[in-house]
Formats: structure tokens, C-alpha cells, sequence
């Protein structure tokens, strides 16, 4: 599913997409640098 909305962001014109695989790479990814949206799932 990130495969698909990373593909539909880069369709769209969006240049940078940062995943990451669970909460605390998240939280890392965000103190290294900050988002401008975070797309996520909730379960």
C-alpha cells in the first residue's frame, strides 16, 4: 500500500516521499527533519 500511494504523490508532483516502516522510525524521520504530511494507517 505505500508502494501505491508513494507512486500516486510522485504523479501528482510531489518530489521527496520518506517512509518508514513503524512509529519510532517515524518519530525519527520527524526530528531529523520535519513533514509536510504524514499519510498513515491506523489499526
Amino acid at each position: 500500500m505505500r508502494t501505491l500511494v508513494k507512486v500516486v504523490l510522485h504523479q501528482f508532483g510531489v518530489t521527496e516521499v520518506v517512509e518508514a516502516e513503524d512509529g519510532n522510525e517515524a518519530m525519527q524521520v520527524l526530528r531529523e527533519g520535519g513533514a509536510d504530511i504524514i499519510v498513515m494507517d491506523w489499526i
